[in-house]
């Protein structure tokens, strides 16, 4: 276990897509050959990372050049108006393409959607389930089996299966 002080981080050495490590309560850190490999586990505070404006937090992760793989409490914050919460991640930061697994809520503004299983590309900001989901807005709420939505203009495109439900009427596709 390394313990170290709170550096100050040269941007102008960052690379434009590197994952930086914010906070970590413990990390091991392994070499082999060129690559290096970072375990960082939660004592008391999350794990905190981020990449460019993406803000990353878990109780556990591994970092192994631009691929993340997080666990426990992950939570994903892009800009101030957007966050997902999932039980695990895998995060690749060069495609920016983000896998999230168990339970997973997708929240932007008054809209939630919850599945078990969602892609979301960081770049684009459109998240992609194909195993079930369903997206609330107050009162509305709807459900498919495959869907996209699309973050940056609040759009869904829900097929298979469709429902829509409102207190006032139920809709079925």
């Amino acid at each position: 276990s390394l313990f170290a002080q709170v550096a100050e981080i040269d941007t102008a050495k960052v690379e434009k897509d590197e994952i930086i490590v914010d906070h970590s309560d413990v990390g091991e850190f392994m070499q082999r050959g060129d690559t290096t490999i970072q375990k960082l586990m939660k004592e008391i505070q999350q794990v905190a990372l981020h990449q460019e404006d993406i803000y990353m937090y878990c109780d556990t992760a591994v970092l192994m050049n631009k691929q993340l793989v997080a666990d426990g409490n992950v939570i994903i914050q892009q800009g101030d108006s957007l966050s997902v919460f999932a039980d695990s991640l895998r995060y690749d930061g060069t495609s920016r393409l983000a896998d999230l697994y168990g339970e997973i809520v997708l929240i932007k503004g008054s809209q939630q959607l919850f599945t078990n299983r969602m892609t979301y590309d960081l770049k684009t900001k459109i998240a992609i389930f194909r195993e079930g989901a369903t997206l609330t807005n107050d009162t509305i709420h709807l459900s498919s089996k495959i869907g996209y939505y699309y973050a940056e203009t609040d759009e869904a495109f829900f097929k298979d299966s469709v429902v829509v439900y409102d207190d006032e009427f139920t809709l079925f596709s």
